[in-house]
């Protein structure tokens, strides 16, 4: 049961549209998310792996749990989480 409601919020905060995705569309935008204790994968490009929570927590511009992070697209994540993305001029 855990584990479909984790499941369910990654996917709202990275498929909805308007201000309750929280940012975390043009976070995760040309990553590939991959969640190693649920089922779950999101979007293309280098890829992000961890558990869900600690992605969904990035996705929402809070990079607490970035230690348990890791992939060739880490970084680029939580640059944008902490609002150091260079493409959108500092904004997360």
């Amino acid at each position: 049961m855990a584990d479909t409601h984790r499941w369910t919020e990654i996917r709202v905060v990275t498929t909805r549209g308007g201000d309750a995705n929280l940012g975390s569309r043009e976070r995760a935008r040309g990553l590939r998310l991959h969640a190693t204790d649920v089922d779950w994968t999101h979007g293309a490009g280098p890829e992000v792996t961890g558990p869900g929570e600690s992605i969904l927590m990035a996705l929402a511009g809070r990079p607490v749990a970035a230690t348990e992070l890791a992939g060739e697209g880490r970084e680029t994540l939580l640059d944008r989480a902490s609002g150091r993305d260079a493409r959108t001029g500092g904004r997360p």
